[in-house]
């Protein structure tokens, strides 16, 4: 109740100084003047006051929770959708790691085949039967043409 009266105090003294009446006039040097009193023995013009502009009305506290659980839920899906957007950086970035190790790895495989196709000597891999296939002299400049082919498909800088 007390806190009521004292409310309503405040907001009668805050209100009489906008329901204030105002004056205009002009001084002899042509300067516009504004005052609460007209000036003696001159001629003022009074000044309509513009009604005070509505403050915002308070929240009740249900919407103020609201706010609040909006702005956590806003706040949580930003969270959310950040850390994904992460998790697909990173995911492109070891991608791109496992793409340049591998074109590595072609690389020198190639250039390891070219190497040995060079050397002319036999040259063979194991079959499905675990038997030894030798390369055939005639079969040679196929092979290297083919694996200069790789050098130059992974071995160029990208």
């Amino acid at each position: 109740m007390k806190i009521r009266v004292a409310l309503s105090l405040w907001v009668a003294l805050c209100a009489a100084p906008a329901a204030a009446e105002m004056y205009k006039w002009v001084d002899e040097k042509g300067v516009t003047h504004y005052s609460e009193k007209p000036p003696p023995g001159r001629k003022a013009q009074q000044m309509q006051s513009a009604p005070a502009a509505p403050s915002a009305p308070a929240a009740s506290p249900a919407e103020a929770a609201s706010t609040w659980s909006d702005k956590e839920r806003d706040f949580k899906r930003r969270s959310i959708e950040r850390d994904q957007d992460e998790q697909k950086k990173r995911k492109k970035e070891s991608d791109e790691r496992q793409r340049v190790a591998m074109r590595r790895e072609q690389c020198m495989e190639a250039q390891g085949d070219i190497a040995a196709l060079n050397e002319q000597r036999p040259i063979y891999w194991i079959n499905e039967k675990g038997e030894r296939e030798y390369l055939k002299d005639g079969d040679r400049p196929e092979a290297m043409r083919r694996a200069k082919e790789r050098v130059e498909a992974y071995c160029k800088p990208e």
